[in-house]
């Protein structure tokens, strides 16, 4: 397989995780719950919106805060979104084991 650019991914996860995520002012278990939120609101960020729920259960989210993020995103951005955060949240929680 060739690969898409040798230093795609450096300068995308770099500019993500070293500028943005490690910032102060936001922490760590607020910033993943906002994360799931996002992606989870996005819709179409299946396997990066699973990753984050597991990432937010590792900083202490509870399985119990993943549901109402994803009950809140059924408001705000409708039935498809949520039944897709659905999806993912049954897989990070069987993934942890919650």
């Amino acid at each position: 397989m060739i690969p898409f650019s040798p230093e795609a991914a450096e300068l995308i996860l770099g500019y993500a995780f070293s500028d943005i995520v490690s910032r102060d002012g936001i922490d760590l278990r607020t910033r993943e719950m906002l994360t799931v939120a996002m992606l989870a609101a996005m819709g179409t960020a299946q396997g990066q919106l699973e990753f984050h729920m597991r990432a937010a259960m590792n900083t202490g989210v509870t399985r119990e805060e993943i549901v109402e993020i994803v009950l809140q995103v059924s408001v705000y951005a409708g039935v498809p979104a949520a039944m897709n955060a659905i999806t993912a949240a049954k897989a990070a929680f069987a993934d942890i084991g919650v």
